[in-house]
């Protein structure tokens, strides 16, 4: 079993659970939602485009890897989110994106030695 912490949403005061760090595996289906939304030039690879919908899109995924529960419930965790206030969805999502951003953290440095 991998760890979880409960967070306390804001502004409802529900208790969401989520696990505290992606596996390999999450962590490539996360860049696989990422990639699906660049359009790179071979031509001129600098000039690559990224189609900003794709952030909603990771951002779900992401919460469909590392929800566990919502108030108490299992099921449909992701829907549940989005019918809360904003003030929690963007709670989550902050707490989320701390852990995907670790996780890319801890890959560029391993390949960049530092």
């Amino acid at each position: 079993m991998r760890d979880t912490k409960e967070l306390t949403l804001p502004k409802s005061e529900k208790k969401v659970v989520i696990k505290t760090w992606m596996s390999g595996g999450e962590w490539q289906e996360m860049q696989n939602e990422m990639l699906q939304g660049m359009k790179i030039n071979p031509q001129q690879p600098q000039s690559s485009e990224f189609d900003v919908a794709t952030m909603a899109k990771a951002n779900e995924k992401a919460l469909n890897l590392l929800v566990v529960s919502v108030d108490g419930k299992e099921e449909n965790c992701v829907e549940a989110l989005k019918e809360m206030h904003v003030a929690d969805y963007r709670f989550v999502i902050d707490e989320i994106n701390k852990i995907t951003q670790e996780t890319t953290n801890e890959k560029e440095k391993k390949s960049t030695g530092k």
